[in-house]
């Protein structure tokens, strides 16, 4: 094990420690972990992607989201919400105003509710919805496959400060990064291009008790902030 004081002399924790520290900080449910916590440092190469053959028809998949708003903007839906809730509330109102409700009634009230229901919900609003959704998640469904981040270095760290043992983590080589690990602690990228990272973190509070999350970070020139976070794994 080794301690925060220690990793901290490192080149590579200097370059990016107002960001490591920041996230420590942040997360002391696993940096105060009794047993300690796991730093694991991934690099990802850095790909050149200016070129990519499917960014050519970019512009045109905007022009299709576009219409595709135009389309849904069109249909005046606050005008069609108020004259249905209108209808639903007058013709409910007659249904039981009436001193003797009969089945006569009862299909009269039921026709009267099916015709708002279909003036809402058969007027293309939810198909032209359905489209927007795939015309936006084709922006994403053929980007380019990334490169996987390979570890360069894992620390198990100790909560005692005081502590004076210094063992690292070491592999014969650098082993690929598929998946968050299920431990407690952090996964930080060892290069930050841009000012914004991906990191991810796992809190482990006992047995079959835990969680992990993947993160992004970004710098607004003063200080790291977390801009959005996913569940990876949950034990």
């Amino acid at each position: 094990m080794v301690t925060l004081d220690y990793l901290r002399q490192k080149d590579f924790y200097k370059v990016n420690a107002l960001l490591y520290d920041t996230v420590i900080d942040k997360y002391k449910l696993i940096s105060n972990h009794d047993e300690g916590f796991q730093i694991d440092f991934i690099e990802e190469e850095n790909i050149d992607y200016t070129n990519y053959e499917e960014f050519k028809f970019y512009n045109k998949k905007l022009d299709k989201i576009l219409k595709s708003i135009q389309n849904i903007k069109s249909i005046d839906l606050n005008k069609k919400l108020d004259e249905g809730f209108i209808d639903l509330k007058s013709n409910t109102k007659t249904l039981l105003d009436k001193l003797t409700i009969n089945s006569s009634n009862i299909h009269n009230y039921r026709s009267e509710v099916t015709k708002v229901e279909k003036t809402i919900f058969k007027s293309g609003l939810l198909h032209d919805f359905g489209k927007l959704q795939m015309e936006i998640s084709d922006l994403k469904r053929n980007l380019p496959k990334l490169s996987t981040p390979k570890i360069i270095e894992s620390f198990k760290v100790s909560k005692d400060m005081s502590a004076s043992y210094e063992e690292e983590i070491r592999t014969d080589s650098p082993k690929e990064f598929k998946r968050p690990p299920i431990v407690n602690g952090f996964v930080f990228p060892i290069h930050i291009i841009d000012n914004s990272c991906v990191l991810y973190t796992g809190r482990i509070l006992g047995p079959l008790m835990g969680h992990g999350t993947k993160e992004e970070w970004s710098f607004d020139g003063v200080k790291w902030k977390k801009k959005d976070s996913w569940i990876t794994w949950n034990s």
